[in-house]
């Protein structure tokens, strides 16, 4: 008995302690969804996806190239804010 009351008391003070550790990283992670997320960098996208539509129109870039960069755009602004709505 007092072999698991000392495993139980071990592993509550990890888990708290990894609890503690994580705060320094969710302050990080939400300054920089903030800075991705923000008004300049919202508009050089803008400009780019824009950019990247005329030079797929002029066939000056290759089809696959355009969808990646269009996917990376609308994954930071759409999915990224919606998936850490939930953490």
């Amino acid at each position: 008995m007092p072999k698991i009351l000392i495993l139980l008391v071990t592993s509550f003070a990890v888990i708290f302690s990894e609890a503690v550790m994580a705060a320094p990283w969710d302050t990080t992670a939400t300054k920089i969804h903030d800075f991705l997320t923000g008004g300049l960098i919202r508009t050089i996208a803008i400009i780019i996806f824009i950019s990247t539509g005329i030079a797929l129109i002029t066939e000056k870039l290759y089809f696959i190239i355009a969808v990646k960069i269009m996917v990376g755009i609308i994954f930071i602004f759409l999915i990224l804010p919606f998936v850490l709505s939930f953490f």
